[in-house]
Parts: structure tokens; sequence; C-alpha cells
């Protein structure tokens, strides 16, 4: 069985309300120190753990935040959870989970779940579904902070990924091994606005070698016909001597698709990939990618959105929403004649 607080208090040859007074830190009781970290140190040689629940009816709070993603089929969104997960545990929260695959409805839907269930904050990982301030009425009405990962614009707290500099960091890199036609095989410069700041670096990259990127260096992708974007890459005028592929995924693919061409990677085509999933390594060749700090997404947004609630917990004011912002990382490897 677990231990009790009684086992604690004998443990520690104490009694039962003091051990509590402890643990519960009650305001006006006074504890000598040396007491305090005997109780202490006998819950961490027992093994002890609050009960989260009982603390929480005690209190009048959930213990409890609630976390919308878009989906888990991608291992960058799994990354960003998984953290989210251990740093809620971290701080004693016990977390909810939704997944909005039906777009803006469906996502504020699925906040208004969270909000019955009386969460005391929100993750909002709006990766493919818009989510704005005014979505959020009913949470800041309530009293109840959201922090939003990548959102579309402002007006909350957020946690984004330089996605400018990660589109910069992976053409810059083509440049600078001589390619000198490059392309960006994903979407067209129109796209939501995570893959067009994607584009705003790739532009960067040029702009900052003197060289114009025109938009036909953006080509659309089609996993239903990978070979067909390959042969069409490959009858352009000007074909490309290195690609910018949307992810590793769309990377993974062309790879493939070049070998079946005849094509060798890296000699004809430098390929770079985005978000350094773990297959990453074992292509062949293995992919150069850009890395996203998915497990820094996680834990920063957890971390604002418990500030979040203490202050609020404290009737503080809000002041300006808090916002982080994070660097993805090149990770060089074969796919462009680089690193192993």
């Amino acid at each position: 069985m677990p231990p009790t607080l009684k086992d604690i208090a004998a443990h520690c040859g104490t009694s039962v309300s003091t051990v509590s007074h402890v643990l519960n830190e009650r305001e006006g009781t006074f504890i000598g120190e040396a007491t305090r970290a005997r109780v202490l140190r006998a819950t961490r040689e027992l093994g002890y753990r609050p009960n989260q629940l009982a603390r929480g009816l005690r209190s009048r709070r959930s213990m409890t935040v609630g976390v919308l993603m878009a989906d888990l089929g991608y291992e960058t969104h799994v990354r960003k959870l998984s953290a989210v997960l251990k740093a809620g545990a971290d701080l004693g929260f016990a977390t909810a989970v939704s997944l909005a695959r039906g777009g803006r409805e469906a996502a504020r839907e699925a906040i208004g779940r969270f909000l019955a269930a009386r969460v005391e904050g929100v993750i909002v990982g709006s990766f493919s579904f818009a989510i704005d301030a005014g979505d959020l009425e009913e949470a800041k009405a309530l009293g109840v902070p959201v922090v939003a990962i990548d959102p579309p614009d402002g007006g909350v707290p957020a946690v984004r990924v330089d996605r400018v500099e990660a589109g910069r960091l992976a053409a810059a890199h083509l440049l600078e091994l001589g390619r000198r036609r490059l392309v960006f095989v994903g979407g067209a410069p129109d796209s939501y606005h995570i893959e067009a700041e994607r584009h705003a670096g790739f532009r960067k990259a040029h702009d900052e070698k003197g060289m114009a990127c025109p938009d036909d260096k953006f080509v659309r992708w089609s996993f239903e016909s990978p070979r067909e974007v390959a042969e069409r890459l490959l009858s352009r005028a000007d074909k490309p001597d290195g690609v910018v592929a949307l992810s590793d995924e769309v990377a993974f693919a062309l790879l493939q698709a070049f070998s079946d061409l005849g094509v060798r990677v890296p000699d004809d085509i430098a390929v770079v990939g985005y978000n350094d999933i773990r297959l990453a390594r074992h292509a062949v060749p293995p992919l150069t990618t850009v890395a996203q700090p998915d497990t820094e997404v996680g834990e920063a947004a957890v971390r604002i959105l418990g500030e979040a609630i203490d202050s609020h917990r404290d009737g503080a004011d809000e002041g300006e929403p808090e916002e982080v912002v994070l660097v993805p990382k090149l990770v060089v490897r074969s796919s462009c004649g680089g690193g192993s």
C-alpha cells in the first residue's frame, strides 16, 4: 500500500496534523524548520504522493488543464504533447486532451467542453486550425488562462517556433553548398501561416545572396503522386539542384521517387527535410533536416500556463501576454552531401 500521512508521522516522530500542515503549506501555523525538513525528508524516503483529487476538492481546484491538439498522426505533435503531459504532471496537474480534426468549429467546441469540466487553464496546439482571441472570450470571462502554440495572430500568451529562420536555415545551407536552383516543395506562397513563414525564410536566404526568388520556386506537393511531382521538377527548364521539403515525410517520398527515376541524391539534387523525425537518420541517404524544439515548446507552454494560473489565483494583473519564440536548428546529414 502507498504510504499515508500516518506513516510519515510515525517515521519522523511527529503528529499527523503537523505532517498535514507541512505538506499543505497552511497559513497561520508555525512549524520549525527542523521539523519541516524532517517531514519532507520522510515523504521522499517513503515515496509519498499527495492525493491531488482530495487536495483539489478541499481547495475547490480541479488540478486539471485542457490541451487541444490538431492531430497526433505526426511525430512532432506527439513530442509536444508528451512534453506537456510531463511538465504538467511535474506541476501536479492532470491533463485532459482533445483532438480538433474538424477545424475551427471543432476547436471551439473542444474549448467549451474544457470550460464545462472546470479546467484551470487551456493549451491550444493550433498547428492546423485557427483560434483567434474572439474564440476565447468565454475562457477569459471565466478567468481561465489560455496559452497558444503557434497561433496565427496575437492576443493570448503564446509559444512560437521561428519558422522564418527554419526556412532560411534550410535554403541558406543549400546555397552555401553552391546549389543555385532551389525549389520549395510543399505549397504555394499563399499557404496557411506556418508554411508561409517558412516560405518567407526561403526567400530571405535568397535575398541574403542577392538572388531572385520568384513564385514558381514554390511547388505544390501531392502524396498521391510523388513521382509525378518529381517528374515535374526534373522537366523544368531550370531543373533544380536543391529541394527544401515541407516535411521529412515529403522528403522521404521525393528520395524514393528520385531513386526510381535514376536521379542521384545528393550528386544531382540535394534534399532538406523538416522536423527531424526518428526515421530521418535512417533514410537513404540519411536526411538533412531542420529540427523543431518540440520538447522545449511543450515545456514553455506549461510554464507560461502555470504562471498564469498562479497569477489569476493571486488576483494579480494579467499584463501583456507573454510570447516565447524558440529557434529551430539545422541537422546536417548526407542528403545534401555533408554530414553522415
